[in-house]
């Protein structure tokens, strides 16, 4: 029998627990701060841990140690979904340690309240300011921050593109 509230009180934990730390700005702060940061003129990171991702982080965190061990199920996620290819244990490591080392350059990251997302956060972003999801689509905003992207270079980094 499946739970339907389980995702919404996990969600729940992690927001009230996880980042009781952090000023979680809402989904019109967040808009703002892009404009803002888009204006600027200078280089910026703006983005999300994906779901997929933040579960390899995750794994790799806890085996960092020793061996890490990719199942078959999360290899699979990270090779069609992630789009991290070849799909090899080498490949998924490396991705993991660049991945973590790049969140240092993040200057606004959006939440979604995924297992693990605080700690990665903590550890490896901490000077990101951090917003809801919701703030890195701009069809959600009257004044939506896409609107200073024109004359800008922008370089997209996903597993769809």
């Amino acid at each position: 029998m499946k739970f339907p509230f389980k995702r919404n009180l996990i969600c729940f934990l992690e927001k009230k627990l996880g980042y009781k730390d952090y000023n979680i700005l809402n989904v019109t702060e967040g808009n703002a701060l892009i404009s803002e940061l888009l204006i600027s003129h200078k280089p910026i990171a703006i983005g999300k841990l994906g779901a997929v991702e933040n579960a390899a982080l995750q794994n790799f965190q806890t085996h960092r140690d020793k061996k890490v061990i990719w199942s078959t199920s999360l290899s699979s996620s990270l090779y069609g979904n992630a789009g991290v290819f070849p799909q090899s244990e080498e490949i998924f490591n490396t991705f993991c340690v660049e991945f973590l080392d790049s969140l240092k350059n993040f200057d606004l990251l959006a939440v979604w309240f995924n297992r693990g997302e605080a700690s990665i956060i903590k550890n490896y972003a901490s000077e990101a300011k951090i917003t809801e999801l919701c703030a890195l689509e701009p069809y959600y905003h009257q004044d939506p921050w896409s609107q200073y992207l024109e004359n800008k270079k922008v370089l997209v980094i996903h597993p769809f593109t």
